[in-house]
């Protein structure tokens, strides 16, 4: 019995959608020998995934891309990503592949773009193309930090912004851009902020910093919901007006902090926390005598050498229904017991607690740390998980 071909036989619909998961070059050079049906159906591609790493070196690559743009119908795309390691000395060829996708209005445009000693400008155009929901862009860059300087910003469409890499932000840019994104949702920062002050916003739900501030700035997002930092240095990151704050999680970077600083203050309306890493509770101490309580926080997640600077938080907690505590490397014990007469804490509606530890004596210290708690219910449920 001859085989059938089946997928051919699919509608163009189908076909297209799935073709929008492959790079550019395994549409191209894959399904042409399929079937007649298939030598130029890769033309009304609407998806286009450029990756330099697919080809020996750059020459192959750029006539490969200038070659696929030359014939492609003259259709609106979905996507377009470029993913190019740079070997040359210029960009031009980059800059005429983005003007093309920028004029076919794409719902997704990814940039991923490093090279020696130059680097890609991202031109205006990119900052006007109101088609755009979701725009990535990404640089390496060895002579420095590349600023984004656009004249204007105009992404009307625009739910999710992906900045990382060799790209510095500072305030002229926030301003233009939370002023030209009206619906902007999700921002996700790993960049330079030299010369940034504040990110604010009444639109944005979901905020993620891989923080490298050297300069002191305020996070004022009365929208936000989601809120994740690495790398914080207390300090220099301050929060205020995050009425609508769900959750929060915080590594935080103590190596350089000064003891000042309003960044636990300004979580305060949070009902989830969670401290990836010790430093976040050594921060406790620091802040807790001027923060409010925390009512609506409803589970907490913390790593811990003390347990000590844990009690003192739960005294700002009073509604906590979930506590989960992570060891750390070595457990200081007689951490609290210095400091009995102000470890006591009230948190009558805790649900249950999980202590997550490497020997014995971590989990009973775990579990002296409930005994403070003064007015503990009698259904807790407690989980120990050994490391």
């Amino acid at each position: 019995m001859p085989a059938v071909d089946r997928l051919s036989n699919l509608p163009d619909v189908p076909l297209l959608h799935i073709m929008s998961f492959l790079t550019t070059k395994d549409v191209v050079t894959n399904t042409c020998t399929l079937s007649k049906r298939w030598e130029n159906f890769w033309t009304g591609a609407t998806s286009l995934i450029f990756d330099s790493h697919e080809f020996n070196d750059d020459l192959k690559f750029m006539n490969f891309v200038d070659n696929v743009l030359a014939k492609r119908q003259n259709l609106n795309l979905d996507t377009f990503k470029l993913v190019w390691n740079n070997n040359t000395s210029t960009f031009e060829a980059a800059e005429s592949w983005l003007a093309h996708a920028v004029k076919a209005k794409p719902r997704v445009l990814i940039l991923i773009i490093s090279g020696d000693d130059v680097y890609l400008e991202f031109s205006d155009d990119v900052f006007m193309c109101e088609s755009l929901e979701e725009l990535k862009l990404s640089t390496t860059f060895s002579g420095g930090f590349y600023p984004l300087k656009p004249k204007s910003v105009k992404l009307n469409g625009l739910k999710k912004l992906e900045i990382s890499r060799d790209i510095n932000l500072d305030d002229d840019f926030m301003k233009k851009l939370m002023g030209g994104s009206p619906i902007l949702e999700e921002l996700i920062l790993d960049c330079e902020f030299e010369g940034l002050s504040i990110i604010s916003s009444q639109s944005v739900k979901k905020l993620i910093l891989y923080c490298h501030a050297t300069d002191k700035f305020q996070i004022s997002i009365p929208s936000l919901l989601s809120l994740y930092i690495e790398n914080a240095v207390p300090g220099r990151i301050s929060c205020k007006n995050l009425v609508s704050l769900v959750e929060a999680c915080i590594s935080v970077d103590c190596c350089l902090y000064d003891g000042s600083g309003t960044l636990l203050n300004g979580l305060s309306n949070a009902e989830e926390l969670h401290f990836d890493n010790i430093s976040s509770v050594a921060m406790f101490e620091k802040e807790l005598p001027n923060c409010p309580t925390f009512y609506n926080l409803k589970e907490m997640n913390c790593h811990v050498d003390s347990f000590y600077p844990v009690a003192r938080f739960l005294q700002h907690a009073p509604n906590l229904e979930k506590l989960t505590l992570r060891y750390y490397f070595e457990l200081k014990c007689d951490s609290y017991y210095r400091h009995e007469s102000d470890v006591y804490f009230s948190c009558e509606k805790l649900k249950m607690v999980e202590i997550c530890y490497a020997c014995p004596e971590e989990a009973r210290d775990g579990m002296k740390l409930l005994s403070y708690n003064e007015d503990m219910p009698n259904n807790v449920e407690l989980k120990l998980t050994r490391l």
